[in-house]
């Protein structure tokens, strides 16, 4: 009998590209309950564990699990209702909700997007989902659960109370990008923007100014479709922030983008880096911010092996020097 002749590197090839091509196994549901120790036989009816799902994120601590999912039609979509199950562990019992685009409403049926993450604070759950990579929707349920409101944006950080900080969303597609952050408050369901706050301070307004002049050109801003409001310049929150409950406090770190600055051919000038310090930020009567440089309270405060600057700025004590400057 003849020798089989060896595979040469085409046929190797082309062997990868046929496995390559091999549609995937979508994952069931009972796939992810098993990977956690939860049987899935116990599943409440109407939620069959054999069915693949898509878009899915969970919360999974000792005394709870949690997964909001779509199921996956195989289209590559994702289509509504998002489910929602709870499982107690004490108990052995599951809570499931299905939410239908009819729940959210005509003005926020956007939300329908992959759930990428969930926060459990003060008795009830935070689920925030991608809509663009400049806008989220934060649905917030009940432990029953049971959809209380949506957030237009993302969460950001939360107080034990249940206040949170959450990320306004921006339009995509736009000329600028100009960070919003808000406040919501449980206790009576609304809502309010915290930054920027209308009374701007010296490193804001000389920002603003500057970009004012750059701006001073109708031709220029109707030329490249710019509104060219200098106030709503380009800013982003670093991703680090930090909340103090016993000082009722928050900090955060805002850029501020300065490449409109750089002439043609210069190198871009580095954004400004700018710590903002709030307190009695759950008070709308009283509440008040700094706008310090980052380069100036680390100049002044230095830095504490291990502790970030913002958590070190809500101390106590360098809160009160702070504010007392």
């Amino acid at each position: 009998m003849p020798a089989r002749p060896a595979l040469g590197t085409v046929g190797t090839v082309i062997i990868a590209l046929l496995l390559a091509a091999a549609p995937a196994l979508a994952e069931s549901l009972a796939d992810v309950l098993r990977a956690r120790g939860i049987p899935p036989g116990t599943l409440p009816l109407g939620h069959p564990s054999d069915r693949p799902i898509t878009s899915y994120a969970i919360l999974d601590d000792p005394s709870q699990f949690l997964i909001a999912y779509y199921e996956d039609d195989g289209s590559g979509a994702i289509r509504p209702p998002l489910y929602v199950l709870r499982f107690d562990r004490s108990s052995r019992r599951w809570l499931s909700a299905a939410i239908i685009e009819e729940l959210v409403g005509a003005e926020n049926r956007h939300c329908f997007g992959s759930v990428i993450d969930i926060r459990a604070i003060a008795q009830a759950f935070y689920l925030t989902t991608h809509i663009t990579p400049s806008a989220s929707c934060t649905l917030i349920l009940s432990p029953v659960p049971l959809l209380q409101t949506e957030l237009n944006g993302w969460f950001l950080a939360a107080f034990p109370d249940g206040a949170v900080i959450y990320h306004n969303s921006m339009v995509h597609f736009a000329p600028t990008h100009s960070a919003e952050l808000s406040l919501y408050d449980p206790a009576t369901g609304e809502s309010r923007i915290i930054y920027p706050l209308a009374s701007y301070q010296s490193i804001r307004q000389e920002h603003i100014e500057k970009l004012r002049a750059v701006y001073d050109d109708p031709d220029w801003c109707n030329r490249l479709n710019h509104h060219c409001d200098p106030e709503r310049f380009t800013n982003a929150i670093n991703g680090e922030d930090a909340v103090n409950d016993s000082t009722d406090s928050l900090a955060f770190i805002a850029s501020f983008d300065n490449t409109v600055f750089a002439a043609p051919g210069q190198t871009p000038v580095p954004p400004t880096q700018v710590l903002y310090v709030y307190r009695h930020v759950r008070d709308p009567a009283r509440i008040e911010y700094k706008e310090i440089l980052l380069s100036d309270f680390q100049s002044r405060f230095g830095d504490l092996p291990g502790t970030p600057v913002i958590e070190e700025a809500l101390s106590p004590t360098i809160l009160e020097q702070i504010f007392t400057d």
